[in-house]
């Protein structure tokens, strides 16, 4: 099984990234997850927005596409994701 849930927290400093504009989404499952994953998250604002995974180490930036408050990226799946908004 996986599951995805919000966090009340999460690792490490994204703001290097831009400036946090979404909830924190975890992923645990039963096994080791492998691959890739379609992620969409929606932000509180519209803007030059970016998808965050966290690898267990480090955060990653995702090649992220955008629809208004809307961001949508494919990548290697993540323990946590986030959006930021970039400058």
């Amino acid at each position: 099984y996986m599951v995805v849930y919000n966090s009340p927290g999460y690792a490490g400093d994204v703001s290097e990234f831009g400036t946090l504009v979404s909830d924190i989404y975890t992923v645990t499952s039963s096994s080791a997850l492998t691959g890739e994953a379609d992620v969409t998250i929606r932000a509180t604002e519209a803007g030059n927005l970016t998808v965050l995974g966290y690898n267990g180490e480090t955060w990653e930036t995702y090649e992220t596409t955008t629809d208004e408050k809307t961001a949508t990226a494919t990548g290697p799946i993540a323990e946590a994701y986030v959006v930021v908004m970039g400058e």
